[in-house]
């Protein structure tokens, strides 16, 4: 094809290109932008689950344990668990310490656990 002089503007072909490109960028952006939402999404619903467990790890600190707990809930997306159970500890003294385990694991069947809390605090023996 040829152009007449004076005649300015795209053909078809450079208008369908220059589309198609546009397009293809558009769908990448939409495509990072989405994941990006996705991932951002399940971050906030894993820190709402730890901040669960958090809260109930504290309340445990605050007051002297003296039996095995237990601690089950769940959030938009996560179930948690914070569980502790004493050892043999010090009879004379009566301290004990006590085994602490928090578990955030997603809602799916058979999901492992996420996040695991583990540690040791000493309570007192009933």
């Amino acid at each position: 094809m040829t152009r007449e002089t004076g005649e300015e503007g795209f053909s078809l072909v450079e208008t369908l290109v220059g589309l198609s490109m546009l397009s293809a960028v558009l769908i990448t952006t939409y495509g990072v932008l989405s994941s990006s939402l996705a991932i951002a999404f399940r971050i906030a619903e894993r820190s709402e689950a730890v901040d669960q467990v958090l809260k109930q790890f504290d309340e445990l600190r605050q007051h002297p344990l003296t039996i095995a707990e237990e601690f089950n809930g769940e959030t938009a997306g996560y179930r948690w668990s914070l569980s502790s159970r004493g050892y043999g500890g010090d009879k004379l003294r009566m301290i004990v310490p006590f085994h602490v385990v928090g578990r955030i694991a997603r809602k799916v069947a058979g999901a492992p656990a996420d996040v695991v809390f583990d540690t040791v605090l000493l309570g007192v023996q009933p």
